[in-house]
């Protein structure tokens, strides 16, 4: 009767085998037999309803004895919820069991929903637990950290909190510091700067600045922001520092390097300075003990000191380059130098020079880069690098110049074939005087400033310079970029 019906049936064929089929699974509905061979019908709903897990299962007797009062009664006590007479009428069995099995299926979804609602409500008792001991951690380490910690609302003007750290700081009481806003603690060196609003767009941003007490002191800050959450509202959180003990460190240590770079400059240059005053000197001295009548040594002796007053003013020249570099009197000029026509004007004119010593320049310099540069300054850049590559170039050698654009910039290279530079010497060739050791055993000229006033030069103007090199291989090669201008 119930075979087409969406239903899972199990069937029993006595008492026994019902209570087994009981403890294996649960059921939404059992139809008992009244009398049953051997255990009958309310012996199995007695055992039935002593199971924990079937205690409350709907059972409907079938029977095919009369609507006695007892009979029935005891059906009921036993924990019936229906009687169905034999013989039995299909639509009824059918509407009956489809009531009990739709009760089931609403019993199930209502059970579902109570266990995640219970899930839920745990997640939440957890969720909040967790809340509570992170607001206890933060009230702990806000009030206990030992830099000043401000809290400000998510635009980060207003002052909403701040730890005793803080107060110390500024000077102010709590009533007077929770009425202040950011601008209020900035000095007119940092004035307008919001504090939080770096922070404001996620993640933490840090700045230095300027802030004031409230007896007026002005003192350097290193903030950090970062949004946090705290009781659902979002906020800015800041820490601060006072650095100006940091900054007098700094400023001291800044101070003896100076000094220190300054009685090195003094050594160096005294040093470079004595021998071509001592040939001078003795060139002069031999000309004054009677030489001078001699044509050829008077001729010899005479380039001499030529030569050394030549090196004398070469070396002075370069060190007042140096001084205006430094001291910012020389600022660059930038302007807008298309490349490929500043070679074709500045490359001929070395070429000459280069030709002496059997050396070739070439240019790869493409049309349409141009460079924001101080005019000037790349002369001077140029100048140096291309007389260092003909100067220390091999016999027979070249010079190859080119450009291109590199990682936002414009990259400018000037390779040579000649002596190389050893590697341990590369990090060093920028240095004040440096000189390899190989070019000083060449006796080449120069001063030991060229490439230290070429990397200023470079800085200056917002690039960067760098050298590589493989001695007795392929020569050098100094990179160089330099901002490129916009379109």
């Amino acid at each position: 009767m119930l075979g087409k019906e969406q239903y899972e049936i199990v069937r029993a064929s006595s008492g026994p085998e019902a209570l087994r089929r009981i403890l294996e699974q649960e059921f939404a509905l059992v139809l008992l037999d009244v009398l049953m061979p051997g255990m009958d019908g309310f012996e199995t709903a007695e055992l039935i309803r002593k199971r924990r897990q079937s205690r409350h299962t709907p059972i409907i007797f079938i029977t095919a004895t009369s609507s006695n009062e007892n009979h029935v009664g005891q059906g009921y006590s036993l924990g019936a919820v229906d009687y169905i007479y034999k013989p039995i009428i299909p639509e009824i069995l059918k509407a009956k069991v489809q009531v009990f099995a739709e009760l089931y299926r609403k019993t199930l979804r209502l059970a579902r929903s109570e266990e995640a609602l219970r899930l839920e409500l745990r997640e939440r008792e957890k969720a909040d637990a967790a809340r509570v001991e992170s607001e206890e951690k933060y009230r702990k380490l806000f009030s206990r950290a030992s830099d000043a910690i401000i809290v400000y609302d998510e635009d980060g003007a207003t002052v909403l909190d701040a730890n005793k750290a803080a107060l110390d700081l500024y000077g102010y009481a709590r009533s007077e510091f929770l009425a202040l806003t950011a601008s209020d603690l900035e000095s007119g060196k940092s004035r307008g700067r919001k504090t939080g609003a770096d922070a404001s767009e996620g993640g933490a941003r840090s700045f230095t600045g300027f802030h004031k007490t409230k007896n007026g002191r002005v003192f350097p800050v290193e903030t950090t922001c970062a949004s946090v959450a705290i009781k659902g509202r979002k906020l800015i959180m800041a820490l601060t520092r006072d650095v100006t003990e940091r900054q007098k460190a700094a400023e001291a240590e800044l101070m003896q390097e100076r000094e220190a770079m300054q009685r090195q400059l003094v050594a160096t240059v005294s040093h470079e300075l004595r021998t071509p005053i001592a040939a001078i000197r003795a060139a002069n001295e031999t000309l004054t003990m009677g030489e001078v009548d001699n044509p050829k040594i008077r001729g010899r002796f005479l380039k001499i000191i030529e030569n050394q007053a030549a090196r004398l003013g070469g070396l002075v020249e370069d060190l007042l380059l140096v001084a205006e570099l430094e001291s910012g009197k020389c600022k660059p000029v930038p302007s807008e130098i298309d490349l490929k026509e500043f070679c074709a004007e500045l490359v001929p004119g070395i070429a000459v020079l280069a030709k002496k010593k059997s050396v070739t320049i070439k240019c790869d310099v493409p049309a349409g880069l141009v460079a924001t540069v101080d005019r000037s300054h790349l002369t001077g850049i140029f100048q140096n690098l291309l007389d260092n590559a003909i100067k220390y170039n091999k016999k027979n050698g070249s010079v190859f110049v080119s450009a291109r654009r590199a990682a936002g910039a414009i990259e400018i290279s000037v390779r040579d074939t000649g002596i190389g530079i050893p590697a341990d010497d590369l990090p060093l060739i920028f240095q004040q005087f440096r000189r390899a050791p190989s070019v000083r055993e060449l006796q080449i000229k120069g001063t030991g400033l060229g490439l230290y006033i070429i990397k200023t030069m470079v800085d200056s103007n917002g690039g960067r310079i760098w050298a590589e090199s493989a001695p007795d291989d392929d020569g050098t090669v100094f990179r160089f970029t330099l901002p490129e201008a916009k379109a």
